[in-house]
């Protein structure tokens, strides 16, 4: 195995690891060998890693690396699993197969074998195990999880190639995990009712999304659209919490979350996101200019957030006014037709 050695920073997140895991409860013989194969996720770089080594398990958690708690129990022998190391993928990459030949293909190709080859773990028992594939990430492209419901939530979000990998013995255990929170895949930061943000988090505008979205507002009114010099940029979590509570008092709480953000799960707390308006200080939804927004957002770094028909992937209304600026992504993210969540294969949805 290539050990990251990279240090890992302030931001910290649990990878997709639902509380189904233990899949309810297991008859297994007492007297049943297992190997304990341990879940590990790097925060950096959205990578999970799964190991029956827990001398290689307490290398990465000395690392930074996040301990999920077991993945698995698979069998002491049987079909072989075999561990591949991709050198050349940003921040590195494993995949794990039982597929000798497609193991022999990826090798020949330049991936390198982990334990020189040999197995790390094998296949055998009645439980499938499942893997997904997700086609934006530079790492971490392939998670492996016993959960149908974390499976099927991958695919819900644009992860591909769902199929069962191999059979394992009985499904694993999760540890309980810090608070998600700061949360950041390839440099952009998340925020939304999973993700949180820290009640003293305070940047304030940050200057380049400003400077973009100014250019972008004298763009709009030089083709006579109608587009107002005001909008709503950054909030403390203070005043998103007055916010939300009014909401709250005027609609009730189920219809104030459709459309609301609780304090610390506000895009605007992070100083990136914007909700423009119109001439008459209206929030900008009108026909014209939405679509414009649509057509032309990226070229000035933003996307617009909150789109129909992804409601239960953002977790809020349609928002034809929100624009997050994500810089030099923003194009791709556009051009994909996805939302941040989707794109970057993160977890999305209500509280």
């Amino acid at each position: 195995m290539n050990l990251k050695s990279a240090s890992i920073g302030i931001f910290a997140a649990a990878g997709v690891l639902f509380s189904t895991l233990a899949g309810g409860a297991q008859t297994v013989c007492a007297q049943e060998e297992t190997v304990i194969i341990y879940r590990l996720y790097n925060r950096n770089t959205g990578e999970h890693f799964y190991t029956a080594n827990k001398s290689e398990k307490n290398q990465l958690v000395a690392i930074g690396w996040t301990y999920e708690g077991i993945g698995w129990y698979g069998p002491t022998s049987g079909d072989p699993v075999y561990r591949v190391y991709n050198p050349n993928a940003a921040g590195g990459d494993h995949y794990y197969t039982a597929n000798q030949a497609e193991r022999d293909y990826l090798v020949n190709q330049g991936w390198k074998p982990d334990y020189n080859g040999a197995p790390v773990f094998y296949s055998g028992g009645d439980i499938p195990l499942y893997v997904a594939y997700n086609p934006n990430a530079q790492s971490g492209s392939h998670n492996y999880t016993t959960a149908d419901q974390e499976q099927q939530y991958l695919l819900s979000i644009g992860w591909t190639h769902g199929a069962k990998a191999w059979n394992v013995l009985r499904v694993g255990e999760e540890v309980a995990q810090p608070p998600k929170s700061m949360y950041t895949v390839d440099g952009i930061l998340i925020v939304n009712k999973k993700y949180s943000l820290p009640a003293d988090y305070a940047p304030g505008e940050n200057p380049v999304a400003k400077e973009h979205l100014l250019r972008l507002i004298g763009d709009m009114k030089a083709q006579g659209m109608n587009i107002s010099d005001r909008y709503s940029g950054y909030r403390s979590y203070a005043y998103q919490g007055q916010l939300y509570r009014n909401y709250c008092a005027q609609y009730g709480q189920a219809q104030a979350d459709t459309f609301s953000a609780r304090p610390g799960y506000s895009e605007h707390q992070t100083g990136l996101a914007f909700d423009l308006t119109g001439r008459n200080g209206e929030l900008l939804e009108s026909p014209r200019e939405a679509q414009w927004l649509l057509d032309h957002a990226a070229e000035y770094g933003f996307i617009v957030r909150y789109q129909n028909g992804k409601e239960h992937i953002t977790g809020y209304i349609a928002e034809p006014w929100h624009l997050r600026y994500v810089g030099e992504a923003a194009k791709d993210i556009a051009t994909s037709g996805l939302t941040l969540e989707e794109y970057l294969g993160v977890e999305g949805g209500g509280y």
